[in-house]
């Protein structure tokens, strides 16, 4: 089996082409297919991660009121709760 310079390069151009023209047909007929499906993607996560930290703080805001359908008094609590914890570090930080 002879394996000349002129035939790799030959292999080298023919190869190189196809995959130019691989990139080509790609571009021109699927590239919006797939960037669409790509921002769809990022869409859903980016919204999955939103709910999955407001079903936090709501589990969060169970957590110091019994009524659970008393929003205002949830977040009244929440807010006296943040102001302690401040206090206390505020209290912290000056002895």
């Amino acid at each position: 089996m002879n394996i000349t310079l002129g035939s790799l390069i030959g292999d080298f151009i023919l190869v190189a082409g196809s995959f130019l023209l691989l990139i080509i047909l790609i571009k021109k007929f699927a590239w919006e297919n797939i960037t669409s499906t790509f921002e769809q993607r990022a869409k859903k996560i980016s919204d999955d991660i939103d709910s999955a930290e407001s079903a936090r703080q709501k589990a969060d805001c169970l957590l110091y009121t019994s009524d659970a359908a008393d929003d205002l008094l949830c977040v009244d609590l929440w807010g006296r709760r943040l102001i302690k914890k401040k206090k206390r570090n505020m209290k912290k930080s000056v002895s």
